[in-house]
């Protein structure tokens, strides 16, 4: 195939191929189109593709290909879309993708690639999908992450097979720290449109990024599960998109901000195991739209305002593991859609007790 030379497109993916990509591949100059994902390919990414000048995409993702990204790859300047994910490629991410000024698509998530993440893929300002996830990457502490002004994903190491899975390959940003430096970036978002954020299960240390308090783009967040501090009625903004919040299990303080109740898509509010402190805003029951709500094992006190009734859409409410004192407000017998409520009030010691209620699901 090397020999014919006027081959625009070749779309080899999903087969049964086996054994290397043949190297005299780097003969079609007119090539365009390069796609043998979903085979059984083994062995390198030959250099001689570099003499594909004309490439826009390359989709070599689930084989078994291994050994070093070629530097060659920097020399592809039309390459648009370039997908390697999900196979057993090593050593570092090459300093020279950082050339690919027209790249759209950078995925090469679920590899053995090490080192750190390139400053020069910071230059990158068309590049809207950048994944990374699942390798054994390190943070430049120089990298210009805040250039990358046109991701709509910035999805940081994941180390479990959570919810970010499901749009992996529409939207990921995978972002690996360093043991040495587990602080997030605080430019994130700034200047951008990111949706989906994704940090979970880490060992991630110090604050919240900066950036994400006035990241109105938001959707999805995902932060669970590490040791990040910070205010959090201080150091987070309101959302008009966001539909999913998950902080809970971190070193997190401050008070429940009533800006909740001004993000009017939020679906989901996850901030249990924490030390917040405060009242439970009543301003939270104008967020009519929630389905789950869980600010369970905090420091929180006084009374459950009557206005979280008002939340005719909640299925899940956990409250339990605070010092809220007071009465149940009658007004949530009102909640019909209401599933699950778990309640410990700090009552009398003769009196306390908790309150736990499952509703079956209608069929």
């Amino acid at each position: 195939m090397g020999t014919k030379l006027n081959i625009v497109e070749v779309y080899l993916d999903t087969n049964r191929l086996t054994g290397p990509i043949p190297s005299t591949f780097g003969n079609l100059k007119k090539l365009t189109v390069l796609q043998m994902f979903n085979n059984s390919l083994s062995g390198p990414i030959p250099s001689e593709l570099r003499n594909m000048e004309s490439l826009s995409e390359i989709s070599l993702y689930h084989n078994n290909l291994s050994g070093l990204i070629p530097t060659s790859f920097g020399d592809l300047r039309h390459l648009t879309v370039a997908r390697l994910y999900e196979n057993q490629l090593s050593g570092p991410i090459p300093e020279e993708i950082g050339n690919l000024n027209s790249l759209v698509y950078l995925e090469l998530g679920e590899n053995q690639l090490n080192g750190s993440i390139p400053a020069s893929l910071g230059s990158l300002s068309n590049l809207k999908i950048l994944h990374l996830r699942d390798n054994r990457l390190s943070v430049q502490q120089k990298t210009n992450s805040s250039k990358l002004c046109k991701l709509s994903c910035y999805t940081i190491l994941e180390k479990r097979n959570g919810a970010a899975v499901s749009f992996l390959l529409l939207h990921s940003f995978s972002y690996l720290l360093a043991e040495k430096s587990n602080n997030l970036p605080q430019g994130i978002c700034r200047g951008g449109s990111v949706e989906y954020f994704t940090a979970a299960d880490n060992q991630l240390i110090g604050p919240i990024p900066q950036g994400l308090k006035n990241c109105t783009s938001l959707k999805r967040v995902y932060l669970e599960r590490n040791r990040l501090r910070g205010n959090i009625s201080e150091d987070l903004g309101i959302y008009p998109n966001l539909r999913f919040i998950e902080l809970s299990d971190n070193e997190l303080y401050g008070e429940v901000s009533s800006n909740w109740g001004l993000c009017r898509s939020l679906q989901s509010l996850f901030i249990a195991r924490n030390n917040l402190s405060g009242t439970i805003p009543a301003e939270i029951g104008n967020s009519r739209q929630i389905h789950r709500l869980d600010v369970s094992s905090n420091h929180l006190v006084g009374e459950i305002p009557k206005k979280i009734s008002k939340l005719t859409s909640l299925l899940y409410l956990y409250l339990n593991g605070n010092k809220l004192s007071g009465s149940v407000p009658l007004e949530l017998g009102l909640m019909s859609k209401l599933l699950y409520l778990d309640l410990l009030l700090d009552l009398p010691a003769k009196n306390k007790s908790k309150i736990e209620w499952k509703q079956k699901e209608e069929n």
